[in-house]
Formats: C-alpha cells, sequence, structure tokens
C-alpha cells in the first residue's frame, strides 16, 4: 500500500522514482495510551469475571511494558 501512494505521488509530482524513497514514520508517545487500549477489549464495560480481569490486567501490564 504505501509503495503504490508513492507512485502516485512521484507520478503527479513527476519525480524520479528511483529517488523516491518510503519510510515508517515513528509511532508517538500519545499512541500509547493505556485507557484506551483497556477499554477497547471486546468486553462490555460491566462485564467481570476472571477472563475479562486477566485479559485487563495482560493489557495493563504489555502497555506499561511497552511505554
Amino acid at each position: 500500500m504505501s509503495t503504490s501512494l508513492a507512485l502516485l505521488l512521484a507520478d503527479e509530482l513527476d519525480a524520479d522514482w528511483s529517488r523516491v524513497q518510503v519510510r515508517a514514520s515513528p509511532i508517538d508517545g500519545i499512541y500509547n495510551n493505556l485507557a484506551t487500549v483497556v477499554d477497547g477489549l471486546p468486553f462490555h464495560p460491566e462485564a467481570a469475571g476472571v477472563l475479562v480481569d486477566a485479559a485487563r490486567w495482560l493489557n495493563r501490564k504489555t502497555m506499561r511494558e511497552i511505554a
């Protein structure tokens, strides 16, 4: 996908395709939002139980380790 977008852009700008580089942008820390990830789990907000608690705990722990 990124190659095709770069190709279209290079074509529109009449750029030399051999000089076009595609780079991934760095991830900003704002996207490492613990509340968003935990709230995005596929459980009802009021759900309870061992599986729900374990999934929430594991996601919180993972997000803290990534940060």
